[in-house]
């Protein structure tokens, strides 16, 4: 308890601290996101903030894997801490890319694409579910192997992207960001599996700090990078928490059941995302053009205010959350 908090507490000063800096950075090198009819925001606001929390937060475990080998303690498993360094930073970097250079969404796709087969490479391999119907699937390696790349690949794509797609209000996707990862937290409690939220508490206290600039009216935007770390890092553990460890971490053969638990709880993000994406396609735009039909988008046109939008969705969040929890004891997941 007493390492949660001394973290937590860290996380959230360098934060402020890298925040500080950043916007300073930005002011002098006009880095701004500029407002079209699409956006909420009809005045320039700085758009890279989020590299405050990347930073605040890799520097943080780094702290921890230091103090880890130091004392010769064992917290992370090797291979997590090469998927959540090598993930984090890959694809923070391809949303920064966007945010200062404005590169177009299937380049972005392909890299992201390219960077969850490495992962998957790696060694994070979520399996089809054992069902007879599905058996065929198992019938052969090499069939197996290549499902469970194409799971694996579209379930990172598709947190990253739908986190990415909530970040359309002041504090939105950071706020809801807690709240997925404090599920997570006391969902690894039930589990046992204290180290892992090693993992979760730094991030909460990176987000919290954030949330201070970021909510309504917000001073900085985390930009796309720091949407898809964020998405990353939520598609990994949102994955690896519903799994008891029993003082082993599995990766490369991930239960699917523990899909079913990270559904429920990104149930706002991923049903937004999906809506709009058969809303687009139904009227033969692009799955990837910009418009103002997301879910946050209308429940303004309802006529709520920006925060108490925002605070509309945090509610349904929660909701979701509770209903994981409620629901995770039931599939037994080993």
């Amino acid at each position: 308890m007493i390492i949660n908090i001394s973290y937590f507490l860290l996380s959230i000063l360098l934060t402020i601290f890298v925040l500080q800096k950043v916007i300073n950075f930005a002011h002098k090198n006009s880095i701004f996101d500029n407002p079209d009819k699409r956006k909420q925001k009809k005045m320039k606001m700085i758009r890279i903030g989020g590299i405050s929390f990347v930073f605040a937060y890799l520097f943080t475990i780094l702290i921890l894997i230091y103090y880890e080998f130091h004392n010769n303690m064992v917290y992370f498993d090797k291979d997590l801490m090469k998927i959540i360094f090598l993930g984090s930073i890959g694809y923070f970097i391809i949303g920064l890319s966007d945010d200062l250079f404005n590169v177009s969404s299937n380049k972005r796709l392909f890299f992201q694409t390219i960077l969850a087969l490495l992962v998957w490479k790696i060694g994070f391999r979520i399996y089809p579910p054992e069902l007879g119907i599905l058996s065929f699937l198992s019938s052969s390696e090499i069939i197996l192997k290549l499902t469970s790349l194409f799971i694996t690949c579209f379930w990172i794509l598709s947190v990253v992207n739908s986190i990415n797609w909530l970040d359309g209000l002041d504090g939105l996707a950071a706020g809801c960001a807690i709240i997925f990862l404090f599920t997570l937290f006391l969902i690894n409690l039930t589990n046992y599996n204290y180290q892992l939220n090693l993992l979760i508490v730094p991030f909460v206290g990176c987000l919290a700090a954030f949330l201070k600039y970021n909510f309504y009216p917000s001073k900085v935007l985390m930009g796309d990078g720091g949407s898809y770390f964020i998405g990353f890092n939520m598609s990994i553990l949102s994955i690896i928490s519903p799994i008891p460890m029993n003082g082993n971490l599995v990766l490369d053969k991930i239960d699917f059941r523990s899909l079913f638990v990270a559904i429920i709880i990104f149930a706002i993000p991923l049903f937004d995302m999906l809506k709009v994406i058969i809303y687009r396609i139904y009227k033969r735009n692009s799955p990837f053009l910009p418009d103002r039909n997301h879910l946050h988008h209308q429940i303004l046109n309802l006529g709520l205010s920006e925060t108490q939008a925002v605070i509309f969705i945090y509610f349904f969040s929660v909701l979701f959350g509770q209903l994981a929890l409620k629901l995770y004891p039931r599939l037994s997941i080993n």
